[in-house]
C-alpha cells in the first residue's frame, strides 16, 4: 500500500461510518493512482533500492503494506464484510494468502480510514486460547491485572465482559484470529475449545458495532465448525489470484524498488503459478519464495545494477514449480551426515497429523506444528536449527512466555519431497510423540502449580504400552533423536503410576480371596453356634459381624476381611 496516497483520505469515527460507496471509491482511487502500469523507463529512473521487495515464505505484515499488491478487490470485500457484520470467517486453501490479506491489506486500510481509533488485536491460538488472547491484550497495554480473569477463569462470559470493560471510548477493535484451525489442532481440551468459541460469539453478538472479529481458517478444516453454526454466518472464500492480480503482485514490488522484468518473463511466471495451482492449490508462498530467490540470484549476477530481472536467471535459479525444492535440497546437501540426521529430527517435530482425519486422508491433513524450544535438547540440534532459521525455512517466536519454533510456511510439507517421504514413513510415531510432548508439557505446568489434576495427565493402558514399545524399538531415537528429559520424566511417572495401580489391584484380589474364605468361615461358625445357643449374646454379635462381612465383600474387601476375622475371634474367644 502507498501511505502517501492514503494519508489524505477522509478518516471516519467508526466501522459503521464507512459506507459501501466510500469503500468502492477508495478502491477505484487506489487502483487508478497507485497500481497503474508505469512506463518501464520511468521505473528505471526511480531511486534503486537493492533490498529484495519479496518476502519469501514469511507472512505479509502491516509494515509490508507498501509491497502488498494484487488483492485490492478482496480488501474492498473484507472492508464491506467488516462494515456489515461483527463476525467474519475467511476461508481458503493453505497458501492462498488469508493471513496476508488481513495483516497487510485489511488492517492497514482500516488504519488509514479510522486512524488512531483502530486497535488491532492479532493472535494465533495455542494450547490455551484464553492465554493466547490475554497475551495479545497485555502486549497492547491493557494490563496484567485487568486481563487476569481471562486466563484464570477461562469462561465465555468473562472473555466478553473483560473486552467490553477494557475497550476505551471511541476505540474500534478489530480482533484477528489467524490460523483458527489451530484451536482444534493445538488445544486438546474440547471444553476449552467450546468455551473460547462461545466467548468470541458472545462478544460478536453484542449490540455495539465497535468490536469486529475476523477468523482466518484453512477451508479443509471447515468440518470442525459443524457444532458451531454461529461461526459460519458471514463467510468469505479467498480464491486464487487471477492473471491481472498476479501481474500486479509480481511487477509492482520490483517497480517500487526501481527494477523491471525482461519482456516475457512476467507472463512465464504467471503461467508457472497457474500450472502449479492446478497441481497444488495455494501456491502464493511459492511465488514469493521464487521471486525472492530470483532477486537474490540477480544481485549475484549483477542484474539488479542493470535494473532488469532476466529469464536466464529465473530458469537457472528455479521456477515456481521447483525453486523451493532445489533450494532446500541445496541447503540440506551442504550439511554433514550428523546435521542431516538432526534436520530430519527437527522437521518431524514441526509437523503433526490431524487426528480426526480418516486414515486415507492422513497425508492431506498433515499440518505445521509449533514446538517449544525445550524439545530441542542437543547442541547439534540447536546448531542445525539456527542454520535452518537463518535460511528462512523455520521461524522462531514466543508463545505463553516460552520460545517456540515452527515451519516458515506449511507449503514446505508438500513442496519438499524428502520431508514428504519422512512423514509418510513416520506417521504413527509423529502422532504419538507429539501427543506425548503436549501432555508432558501440560503435566509439568500443573505439577509446578501443585495442581491435583497433574496426576490425571499421566498415561496408562494401550497408549502408555505403545510408547514403551516405541522406546524399546528405539523408534523415537531414530526418528526424533530421542525424547526430551521432560518427556522421559513424564513416561517414567506414568509407568510408576501404572505399577502402583497394578500392585493395588493385585493386593485387592488377594484380600478378596482371603476375605471370601474368612467370610465363609465366620458365617459357618456363627451359624453353627447359633444352632446350639441361639440366645447367646456373643453368638448374636458374631452373627451380626458375619452378615456385615458378607455385605461388604464386593463394596470394601478390606473391611469385609476384618469384619469376618472379628466375627470368628468373638466366637473362638
Amino acid at each position: 500500500m502507498n501511505q502517501e496516497n492514503s494519508s489524505h483520505q477522509q478518516q471516519f469515527q467508526s466501522f459503521g461510518d464507512i459506507s459501501a460507496q466510500d469503500n468502492a471509491q477508495i478502491v477505484i482511487q487506489q487502483t487508478s493512482k497507485v497500481y497503474q502500469f508505469i512506463a518501464r523507463e520511468e521505473v528505471k529512473e526511480r531511486k534503486l533500492n537493492p533490498a529484495s521487495p519479496y518476502i519469501g515464505l514469511k507472512k505479509f505484515e502491516s509494515d509490508d503494506q507498501n509491497l502488498f499488491f494484487g488483492r485490492e478487490q478482496w480488501i474492498a470485500k473484507s472492508i464491506e464484510a467488516v462494515r456489515a457484520s461483527n463476525l467474519i470467517l475467511l476461508l481458503g486453501a493453505s497458501g492462498s494468502g488469508k493471513s496476508s490479506l488481513i495483516r497487510a491489506g485489511l488492517i492497514p486500510r482500516l488504519k488509514n480510514l479510522l486512524g488512531k481509533r483502530l486497535i488491532s488485536l492479532v493472535l494465533t491460538p495455542d494450547r490455551n486460547p484464553f492465554e493466547s488472547f490475554r497475551s495479545i491484550m497485555i502486549a497492547k497495554e491493557y494490563g496484567q491485572e485487568a486481563t487476569a480473569a481471562i486466563s484464570e477463569q477461562q469462561e465465555a462470559d468473562i472473555l466478553a465482559q473483560t473486552c467490553i470493560s477494557l475497550q476505551r471510548e471511541e476505540e474500534q477493535w478489530l480482533i484477528f484470529i489467524d490460523q483458527f484451525e489451530q484451536l482444534f489442532t493445538r488445544c486438546k481440551d474440547t471444553k476449552l475449545q467450546k468455551s473460547f468459541i462461545d466467548g468470541i460469539t458472545r462478544l460478536a453478538s453484542k449490540e455495539s458495532a465497535s468490536i469486529k472479529i475476523v477468523l482466518a481458517m484453512r477451508a479443509d478444516f471447515l468440518d470442525k465448525l459443524s457444532p458451531y453454526p454461529s461461526l459460519t454466518g458471514h463467510q468469505l472464500f479467498l480464491n486464487d489470484m487471477q492473471p491481472d492480480e498476479l501481474r500486479l503482485a509480481i511487477e509492482q514490488p520490483a517497480a517500487q524498488h526501481g527494477v523491471i522484468f525482461e519482456d516475457g518473463l512476467v507472463e512465464q511466471i504467471i503461467n508457472d503459478v497457474q500450472g502449479q495451482a492446478r497441481l497444488q492449490p495455494g501456491s502464493l508462498p511459492l511465488l514469493q519464495y521464487t521471486l525472492d530467490l530470483l532477486w537474490e540470484n540477480s544481485q549475484k549476477r549483477g542484474d539488479i545494477d542493470s535494473r532488469t530481472l532476466r529469464k536466464e536467471t529465473y530458469l537457472v535459479g528455479g521456477t515456481v514449480r521447483d525453486a523451493l525444492q532445489k533450494k532446500v535440497d541445496d541447503i540440506y546437501g551442504k550439511f554433514s551426515l550428523e546435521e542431516q540426521a538432526a534436520t530430519k529430527q527437527i522437521f518431524l517435530k514441526l509437523v503433526n497429523v490431524d487426528n480426526s482425519a480418516q486414515e486415507s486422508e492422513a497425508t492431506s491433513r498433515v499440518i505445521s506444528r509449533r514446538a517449544y524450544g525445550s524439545e530441542f535438547g542437543s547442541e547439534l540440534e540447536k546448531k542445525t536449527l539456527d542454520e535452518l532459521v537463518s535460511n528462512n525455512l523455520l521461524v522462531t517466536s514466543r508463545q505463553e512466555e516460552q520460545p517456540t519454533v515452527e515451519l516458515a510456511h506449511e507449503i514446505l510439507i508438500n513442496s519438499w519431497s524428502k520431508l514428504k517421504g519422512w512423514i509418510e514413513e513416520s506417521l504413527e510415531a509423529i502422532i504419538l510423540r507429539n501427543r506425548l510432548a503436549d501432555d508432558a508439557q501440560r503435566w509439568q505446568v500443573l505439577r509446578a502449580e501443585k495442581n491435583v489434576k497433574a496426576e490425571d495427565e499421566l498415561w496408562s493402558g494401550s497408549k502408555l504400552g505403545r510408547v514403551l514399545e516405541f522406546k524399546q524399538e528405539q523408534q523415537f531415537e531414530s526418528q526424533f533423536g530421542g525424547l526430551s528429559s521432560e518427556q522421559e520424566e513424564f513416561v517414567s511417572a506414568s509407568v510408576e503410576k501404572r505399577d502402583r495401580i497394578q500392585k493395588k489391584e493385585a493386593r485387592d484380589k488377594l484380600i478378596l480371596k482371603i476375605g471370601a474364605s474368612a467370610v465363609l468361615l465366620a458365617v459357618s461358625v456363627a451359624t453353627g453356634a447359633g444352632f446350639f445357643a441361639k440366645h447367646n449374646r456373643d453368638t448374636n454379635k458374631s452373627l451380626q459381624l458375619a452378615n456385615a462381612s458378607a455385605t461388604n465383600l464386593t463394596i470394601d474387601p478390606t473391611r469385609s476381611v476384618w469384619l469376618g476375622i472379628a466375627a470368628h475371634l468373638i466366637r473362638v474367644c
